[in-house]
C-alpha cells in the first residue's frame, strides 16, 4: 500500500493516493489468490511486463559497423539534407501563413506610404527652413497615428467581422481570426508613432523654434504669434501640448495593463486598473485625439485638418457595435436547467436553449451575469448544435469566472467538409472540441438509427423533425492532454457515450495526463501495472478517467501520431483543429 501511495504522489494521482488499500488489495486478489498472505517475485515480475508498452519491452540492440565512406560525402549529404528540410520549412511557413504576410505587408506598405507623403509635404515647407528634418519625423508619425487610430477600432467589432466572413468570400483572402492579434501589432504601430511624434516636438522641434533668430521666426510669426516663445512651458500650456502629453500618459495606462502580466491578473489589481475597465480610457483619448488634432500648429482651415476625417467611420461603425450588444443582451435571458462543479474548479453549466437559436460546432457565446458583472464573458459551447439545452464548462481562472464558480472561435467550423478530423485540445481549451465530438457522435447516432427504420421499412419522409444533413467525416482522432487527473471528470459522459455508440472506430480518443510520468519511467511503472490490472478486473474501466478510454502517460509524441495518421489516410485531406488553453 505504501509503495501505491509513494508512486501515486510523486505522479500527482490524487485519487489512486486515496484509495491505495484497495488497489493493495486488488493487487493481493490477484498475485496472492490462495490468501498465504505473501506473493511471489516471479508473479510481480510477470505482472509488471504485462504492463509495459510492446515499445518498451523490446532490447535493442545497437551495432557498431565501421564505414568506408569518406568524410567529405557524409557532410554533403548532411549539407543537402539540411537544405532540402530548410526549403520544406519555408515553403510550409508560406502555405500556412501567406494571408497573415500579405495584410501585415499591405498595412506596413500603407504606413510607409503615408509617412513618406506627409514627409515630403513639409520637406516642401517654409517651417523646414527653422525645424528641419524634425518637424518632417513629426508630421509623418502623426499621418500613420490618424490612419493606424482609425484602423485599431476595426478589429474589435466583432459582429462586422462575422457578417463579412460569413456572407462574403473575403475570409479566403483575410484571415479574420486574427483580429485580436491584428488589433495589438497596430496597437505597436501607435506605440511607436507616438514616441516619434513626441520625441521629435519636445527633443527636436521646440528647442529649435526656441533658439531660432528673430530673422528666422519670422516665417513662424503667422503660427505661433509676433512674439516668439521664449520658455519651453509656453508650448507645453497650449491645447495642443497639454492634450498630448494626457493622451500620452493615458496611452502608457492602457499599453502598459495590457501586457500577459496585469492581463492575467498575476500582480492581483484592484478591478478599475484591469483589462477591461483601462481599455476603456480610450473614451478619453480619442476625445483628446480629435481636439488635438483640430488645434494644429501650421493649418488654419478646417477641412485640411484631416484628423476627423479618419477617424469618423470607424468610431460611428464602433458605437453602433456596442449598441446592438447593449440593446440585444436585454432580450436574451435564459434559463439554468442545471449545473454541476468539477474538479480543477470547473462550472458546468446547461441552459435551455432559446427558441430559434442556431450555432456551429466550436462556436463561443457571451455570457451575462448581472449580479457579478454589468459586462459579458465569452464560452466555448460544449454543447452539440442538436441538443435541446446549451451547455459550458467554466474553469475559474479569473475575477469574473472566480466570483461565478463561488474568446469567434478560432477553432475551424469547416470541419463536416472533411472527411478526417485531428482535433487537438489542451486543458479546459478543449471544450470547443467537445462540441464538434458531440456532433460527429449525435451524427453516427442518428444515422444507424435511419438505418433500422430502413430496414424494418419505415418511411421517414413525412416525419416532422428535421433530417440531418449527412456529414462528410469518416474518421475523427481526438488527442486531449490535461495536467490533472480531475480534469477527465469533465466530460466523462461524453467519453462513455464514445465507448457505447463509437464502436465502429469512427471516433479514436486519445487522453494523456501530463502529471504522471512518462511509460517506460521507473517511477510510473507501478502506475501503469496497477492501470492493466485495474482494466482487466472491472470490465474496461481507467483507473485514471474511469471511463472506457485508457489515459496515456506523459506528453504526446506528436510525431508519431501526424506520421500514423498520414499513414493511415494517404492522398487525402485531413482538417486539424488546436484549441489550448494553459
Amino acid at each position: 500500500m505504501y509503495i501505491i501511495e509513494f508512486s501515486a504522489s510523486e505522479n500527482k494521482l490524487l485519487n489512486i493516493y486515496e484509495h491505495a488499500e484497495e488497489y493493495a488489495t486488488l493487487i493481493m486478489e490477484e498475485l496472492d489468490p490462495n490468501k498465504i498472505g505473501k506473493i511471489e517475485l516471479k508473479k510481480l515480475e510477470d505482472l509488471f511486463h504485462r504492463s509495459m508498452a510492446p515499445s518498451s519491452r523490446k532490447v535493442k540492440e545497437k551495432l557498431v559497423e565501421t564505414t568506408v565512406e569518406s568524410n567529405t560525402i557524409n557532410r554533403y549529404h548532411k549539407r543537402v539534407k539540411h537544405l532540402v528540410n530548410n526549403i520544406r520549412r519555408h515553403n510550409w511557413i508560406l502555405e500556412e501563413n501567406w494571408r497573415r504576410i500579405w495584410v501585415m505587408g499591405l498595412w506596413l506598405a500603407i504606413c510607409a506610404c503615408l509617412f513618406t507623403w506627409k514627409f515630403i509635404q513639409y520637406r516642401n515647407r517654409a517651417v523646414f527652413e527653422v525645424m528641419g528634418y524634425c518637424v518632417t519625423t513629426a508630421k509623418g508619425a502623426a499621418e500613420t497615428l490618424k490612419f493606424n487610430m482609425a484602423l485599431i477600432l476595426l478589429p474589435v467589432c466583432r459582429n462586422t467581422i462575422t457578417l463579412i466572413r460569413t456572407e462574403t468570400k473575403l475570409g479566403a483572402l483575410i484571415p479574420f481570426n486574427d483580429n485580436i492579434e491584428f488589433h495589438t501589432v497596430i496597437a505597436g504601430g501607435i506605440a511607436i508613432g507616438v514616441g516619434v511624434h513626441a520625441l521629435a516636438h519636445l527633443t527636436c522641434d521646440f528647442p529649435r523654434l526656441l533658439h531660432a533668430t528673430d530673422e528666422e521666426y519670422q516665417p513662424m510669426a503667422q503660427f505661433f504669434g509676433k512674439e516668439r516663445p521664449n520658455n519651453y512651458w509656453w508650448f507645453l500650456k497650449g491645447t495642443e501640448g497639454w492634450t498630448g502629453l494626457v493622451m500620452v500618459v493615458l496611452m502608457a495606462i492602457t499599453f502598459t495593463l495590457a501586457q500577459s502580466w496585469f492581463r492575467k491578473n498575476k500582480s492581483k489589481l484592484p478591478k478599475a486598473l484591469r483589462l477591461w475597465y483601462s481599455h476603456h480610457l480610450f473614451v478619453i483619448v480619442y476625445v483628446l485625439f480629435l481636439v488635438h488634432g483640430y488645434y494644429l500648429y501650421f493649418i488654419d482651415k478646417w477641412y485640411k485638418k484631416t484628423t476627423w476625417m479618419y477617424v469618423l467611420v470607424p468610431i460611428l461603425l464602433y458605437v453602433c457595435e456596442r449598441s446592438i450588444r447593449a440593446f440585444r443582451y436585454g432580450f436574451q435571458a435564459v434559463k439554468i436547467l442545471k449545473f454541476k462543479v468539477y474538479p480543477e474548479n470547473v462550472l458546468a453549466l446547461q441552459m435551455l436553449k432559446p427558441r430559434g437559436f442556431e450555432y456551429s460546432s466550436g462556436q463561443y457565446i457571451y455570457l451575462n451575469c448581472s449580479a457579478i458583472s454589468p459586462f459579458e464573458h465569452a464560452f466555448s459551447l460544449t454543447s452539440a448544435p442538436d441538443d435541446d439545452y446549451l451547455s459550458v464548462h467554466i474553469r475559474g481562472l479569473g475575477d469574473w469566472t472566480k466570483e461565478l464558480n463561488s474568446t469567434f472561435s478560432k477553432v475551424t467550423q469547416d470541419y463536416k467538409q472533411y472527411k478526417v478530423i485531428l482535433l487537438i485540445g489542451g486543458g479546459i481549451g478543449v471544450t470547443p472540441l467537445m462540441s464538434i465530438v458531440k456532433d460527429v457522435l449525435n451524427n453516427r447516432k442518428q444515422y444507424k438509427e435511419d438505418e433500422k427504420d430502413l430496414e424494418k421499412g419505415i418511411n421517414n419522409c413525412n416525419n416532422k423533425k428535421k433530417k440531418r444533413k449527412p456529414f462528410a467525416t469518416k474518421q475523427v482522432y481526438f488527442y486531449w492532454s490535461t495536467r490533472d487527473e480531475g480534469s477527465f471528470k469533465w466530460f466523462k459522459e461524453v467519453m462513455d457515450e464514445i465507448t457505447e455508440n463509437g464502436n465502429d472506430g469512427v471516433i479514436e480518443v486519445h487522453n494523456y495526463c501530463t502529471s504522471v510520468y512518462e511509460e517506460g519511467d521507473a517511477r510510473s511503472a507501478f502506475i501503469s501495472m496497477l492501470q492493466t490490472l485495474y482494466h482487466a478486473k472491472n470490465n474496461g474501466l481507467d483507473i485514471v478517467s474511469n471511463t472506457a478510454v485508457k489515459t496515456n502517460f506523459g506528453r504526446p509524441k506528436w510525431y508519431n501520431a501526424f506520421k500514423n495518421v498520414a499513414a493511415k489516410h494517404a492522398n487525402q485531406q485531413i482538417v486539424c483543429c488546436l484549441s489550448v488553453v494553459n
